[in-house]
């Protein structure tokens, strides 16, 4: 919707939005090119500081460009470039101080405070702390890092880079239902070829560098040196389950794995187009478990119960791998059998080849999901 000259006019003269007098407004803001609601996303708060200087010195005497229209003008500024970096077409609506500016201005300034912390410290790979609870702990950590746009690294590691079609505002927010926040709102939809991106993937880099530096693993960032590309490094390590949490001894449950006793039991929930997941791993006492828990990756309109259910199962053999992985084990040749429960039985159904009916798991070459070949489907929980 395009924003009228009226609308314009109103936004910057009238008591309840920026409180401007038509006398400083009309010749002195239009003389320093704030001449619309859109032009704000060129001013940040140095240039509105000099600007108020300015007028201040040399505007009309009977007219006042008070403190508090400066530091709404510099809030009005900010939300005008958020709205802009998020892909949406704002409206005169979405620039009411009284109802949704006001409501943006104190989320940024809680993100403010916030940002003025130390990013929290990237854990380095290492026997104690190995590549399963690494990859996801450093994804918790890029969530809670800001970049230079303002905002937390997560909207890096955005599983589409494409900005989503846009939902509407929730009423009086800055920000839609479906997101709920600032930061959210953000993660979920800043473009990916804005010209700071490329300083925000790179601290990305350099936190991949900082924690697998003299690991087995450093290898993985040598295709990514040239161009510093966090986002694509960090993307060749897949996708990664959110929380992993280990319960007893890691020794028992490796012992089960090369044994073959090792069971793994997983559940899927989908609600409100959101799909989550949890998986326990387990040895045969039940004395040591390995907890998995994550939301379901993908769209919204690709959710359903039989996807949660399949990333259960797709969690618990990413576990698996890595396990293998942490202690040499030979996984494709001495073909460690681990049992498998869900209480999906189409997701079992399409865990596994039509040709064999599953029963155990057997991790060989190809996609885990399709390489299982076993006898007749549980159903257990």
């Amino acid at each position: 919707m395009v924003i009228t000259n009226a609308q314009n006019t109103a936004f910057i003269t009238q008591d309840a939005q920026m409180a401007i007098p038509p006398g400083i407004s009309a010749p002195h803001l239009n003389q320093q090119g704030i001449t619309t609601i859109y032009s704000l996303k060129e001013f940040n708060d140095g240039m509105l500081d000099d600007i108020h200087k300015h007028i201040t010195r040399h505007g009309p005497p009977n007219d006042v460009f008070s403190a508090l229209s400066l530091s709404r003008l510099k809030t009005a500024a900010s939300a005008v470039r958020f709205y802009l970096a998020t892909g949406r077409a704002f409206t005169a609506a979405c620039m009411r101080w009284t109802n949704t500016v006001i409501m943006y201005q104190e989320e940024r300034e809680a993100l403010k405070i916030d940002q003025e912390r130390e990013d929290p410290k990237v854990p380095g790979v290492s026997k104690a702390f190995p590549i399963m609870k690494w990859l996801a702990a450093f994804r918790s950590v890029i969530h809670e890092s800001y970049g230079v746009r303002g905002f937390p690294l997560g909207y890096v590691l955005r599983e589409d880079a494409a900005v989503p079609a846009e939902p509407s505002l929730a009423p009086d927010r800055p920000y839609s239902i479906e997101h709920g926040s600032l930061v959210a709102e953000f993660t979920a939809r800043a473009s990916h070829t804005h010209p700071r991106f490329h300083q925000d993937n790179a601290r990305i880099f350099a936190k991949l560098e900082e924690a697998l530096q003299g690991t087995t693993y450093a290898s993985s960032l040598t295709p990514f040196e040239q161009t510093r590309d966090g986002r694509a490094e960090s993307g060749s390590h897949g996708w990664v389950p959110e929380v992993i949490t280990i319960e007893g001894s890691e020794d028992r449950l490796v012992q089960a794995l090369r044994a073959g006793t090792l069971r793994a039991v997983s559940d899927g929930s989908y609600k409100a187009k959101v799909g989550t997941a949890c998986a326990q791993i387990l040895t045969e006492d039940r004395r040591d478990i390995i907890w998995i828990t994550c939301q379901t990756p993908g769209k919204f309109e690709d959710q359903s119960s039989t996807r949660s259910e399949l990333i259960g199962l797709m969690a618990s053999l990413l576990v698996l791998e890595w396990m293998a992985q942490l202690v040499q084990l030979k996984l494709f040749a001495s073909q460690p059998s681990v049992e498998m429960a869900c209480d999906g039985l189409i997701a079992l159904d399409k865990s596994f080849s039509e040709t064999v009916q599953p029963r155990l798991i057997n991790l060989k070459r190809g996609h885990p999901l399709d390489s299982c070949n076993k006898s007749t489907p549980t159903r257990q929980s």
